[in-house]
């Protein structure tokens, strides 16, 4: 658990970079500090670590100040991961991931072991790990900066806007890999981003940081964008509050309609339409009257959200969303006039 209580940072020239800053961030959760530019978000996160010294306040790491421990004592205990890898340009992967491991005094076939397992824990194959950070797409290399931060398995882990230099492609991708880690691992992870988007997917809790370093709300996701603590938060939680917040409302009242076992790979819809589904029965393309098929890109899964629903039937040529096990296999249909009535029934709906 990371308390801060009262932090303040403010530079000699009277800037104010963090203002009075109380929250706690509870141990095994991922709280994302948020806001725009120069709001004090990653000034806040380098404090834990002692990368910043605060001006004034504490900041309490399992009930003990860390202003009461050397920084580098501190520090063995924080992963760190920052938004370009921060990678050693003439080392190789394993050896970058090895070297945390080496300095709390493995020896280098013991550093290299463990480095090996990490990788294979952040989804890079052993085939990369004889390879120069040059050699790596931006993606790979951000995947061996969380493996480094990873490898001697702190319980706390510092990412400052790690995923921000890739295309966005890869961020979803690396973006569901924290999350896939999270579930299994279950670190205290304080991340900073200045992407809304980004903090609603992956935070347990949102702190929204604003000018002058003034925490504004430190909150559920869904609380941030259904109950914004004032009009800056509403302002920076954008327009698209509305759709974002479906996102934690279940579509279990929309009607779905079980599907016959498919014949021949092909399930018949209305209107001549028709869902083509793979070997393993998940929907795979659409199909037209006039035979012409177009990918299916979205599907609601039986457990989904309401913004899943509606992702699902507006990416649909046939008005119709498919609906999936946990498998991935088609189970149903739900039509586009259902989800916009269990849309329409939600309050203030």
């Amino acid at each position: 658990m990371i308390t801060f209580r009262g932090v303040s940072k403010t530079y000699p020239d009277g800037t104010s970079a963090v203002d009075g800053l109380s929250l706690t961030v509870e141990a095994g959760s991922m709280t994302v500090f948020v806001g725009p530019s120069g709001c004090g978000k990653t000034t806040a996160m380098r404090m834990i670590n002692r990368m910043i010294e605060p001006t004034e306040g504490t900041i309490e790491i399992n009930g003990s100040d860390a202003a009461s421990r050397r920084p580098a004592q501190l520090r063995r205990g924080i992963g760190y991961v920052m938004q370009h890898a921060g990678l050693l340009p003439h080392r190789t992967v394993v050896d970058n991931v090895a070297t945390v491991l080496r300095l709390t005094g493995q020896s280098r076939k013991e550093a290299r072991s463990a480095s090996y397992e990490v990788l294979t824990r952040v989804g890079l194959d052993e085939s990369l790990a004889g390879r120069y950070p040059s050699q790596l797409s931006g993606g790979q290399q951000q995947r061996v900066g969380v493996a480094r931060a990873l490898a001697s398995d702190p319980p706390i882990l510092l990412m400052d806007e790690p995923f921000s230099a890739v295309d966005p492609l890869v961020r979803q991708d690396l973006q569901q890999e924290l999350l896939r880690l999270q579930d299994e691992l279950k670190k205290t992870i304080v991340f900073v981003t200045h992407d809304i988007e980004e903090a609603l997917l992956l935070g347990d809790r949102i702190a929204v940081f604003g000018p002058g370093g003034v925490l504004q709300q430190h909150d559920s996701p869904e609380r941030v964008l259904t109950a914004p603590a004032n009009d800056f938060v509403s302002r920076f939680a954008g327009r698209e509050r509305g759709i974002r917040s479906l996102a934690f409302a279940s579509a279990s009242q929309v009607r779905i309609a079980p599907t016959e076992p498919p014949q021949g790979g092909r399930v018949s819809l209305r209107d001549g339409w028709a869902l083509l589904v793979d070997d393993a029965g998940r929907p795979d393309a659409w199909e037209a009257p006039s035979q012409e098929r177009t990918p299916v890109t979205s599907t609601l899964s039986e457990d989904g959200s309401l913004r899943s629903a509606v992702d699902a039937v507006l990416s649909s040529p046939a008005h119709t969303a498919p609906v999936t096990d946990s498998s991935g296999a088609l189970i149903g249909t739900a039509e586009r006039d259902d989800i916009f009535a269990a849309l329409a029934s939600r309050p203030g709906g």
